[in-house]
């Protein structure tokens, strides 16, 4: 089994230590030291998910971050309107999830929905981008690393 890594104090589970480089790169615009942990989840089998991650308050005012990495998908029966039928668990495109993370991690600097709060979410993507082009990816829709 492998345990999770950390940077600085943060905690990484073992499904998020992808994430470290780009929280390094993310350091200079985010109060870092607020963050207590990034770990993933999968939605159980029986709900729908709309959501692309969750931020959370621990007990000591930190904050948990935590992202979804696999999506599945219901469809109706036929016949019976109000009966959803699980058909597949397919992993998340790396584009919606780094999205998220981003989108989750300015929520430590602006947590209300505000324009301020959304410049920041693009200027966390544009570095999480250069650290992309620093490992030689250069089609973020075919990047699969889950």
């Amino acid at each position: 089994m492998i345990k999770g890594q950390k940077l600085g104090k943060i905690k990484f589970s073992p499904s998020m230590i992808w994430a470290i480089p780009f929280f390094r790169a993310m350091r200079p615009l985010i109060p870092i030291e607020k963050l207590l942990a990034v770990k993933s989840y999968r939605t159980p089998k029986t709900k729908q998910e709309d959501s692309d991650g969750i931020i959370d308050r621990d007990t000591n005012g930190k904050f948990v971050i935590k992202i979804r990495l696999s999506d599945h998908v219901f469809e109706t029966i036929k016949n019976k309107p109000l009966t959803l039928q699980f058909y597949n668990r397919s992993p998340r495109r790396f584009w919606y999830i780094l999205s998220g993370l981003c989108h989750e991690t300015s929520h430590l600097k602006h947590w209300l929905h505000t324009p301020e709060h959304f410049r920041l979410e693009c200027r966390l993507m544009l570095r999480c981008y250069k650290v992309l082009v620093k490992m030689g990816v250069k089609d973020l829709y075919r990047v699969d690393i889950i």
